[in-house]
């Protein structure tokens, strides 16, 4: 199987610093969410791309770092930060139903939301790297989308100028035209 998108090359050491960074600023003033009319379920949402900022990453990756989101039947509301055109650099699930797993300070879960961060300092299986799943207090089974990325943004240090919570967006009703009456 060839991968669609060639993985992310950076070193372990700047990886992990770009980690700590504070602030990793988001563009475009306070991120919103929005309603996902493809699904019925009342906390799907879509977070249209934002451009994050970096003084630590290298030029061609920190000029095309963004932030996006979509949801997903299966593993809920899912969140990246990738370079355009490369496999990401952070990964958030809201939910894993995939069985269990083992997060980076060996705890089991099951169906539970989760962050993925990429793990440079163990060797990959052929191409790409290792991932560890972290698994912080903020996050528990049943969380909401605008809670999700909240806890992500609030743990890696994401600053996007916003001075109240992430709201969940209100699911408009349905527009009926004049043929259907």
């Amino acid at each position: 199987m060839t991968p669609s998108r060639p993985p992310v090359k950076l070193g372990a050491m700047t990886y992990e610093k770009w980690l700590l960074e504070n602030p990793k600023l988001v563009d475009g003033g306070p991120i919103k969410l929005q309603h996902d009319v493809d699904f019925d379920d009342d906390d799907a949402v879509i977070l249209n791309s934002h451009h994050v900022n970096s003084e630590i990453l290298p030029e061609h990756y920190a000029r095309d770092t963004i932030i996006v989101g979509e949801y997903n039947e299966y593993t809920g509301f899912k969140i990246w930060v990738t370079p355009v055109g490369f496999d990401y650099l952070l990964m958030a699930h809201q939910k894993h139903s995939d069985g269990d797993f083992v997060t980076a300070d060996r705890r089991t879960f099951g169906d539970h939301p989760h962050f993925h961060e990429l793990d440079l300092h163990k060797p990959g299986d052929g191409m790409y790297p290792n991932t560890r799943r972290i698994v912080i207090e903020s996050l528990y089974s049943g969380i909401s989308s605008a809670s999700l990325l909240e806890s992500f943004m609030s743990h890696y240090k994401m600053d996007d100028g916003r001075e109240k919570p992430i709201e969940s967006p209100s699911k408009s009703g349905r527009q009926w035209g004049i043929d259907e009456f």
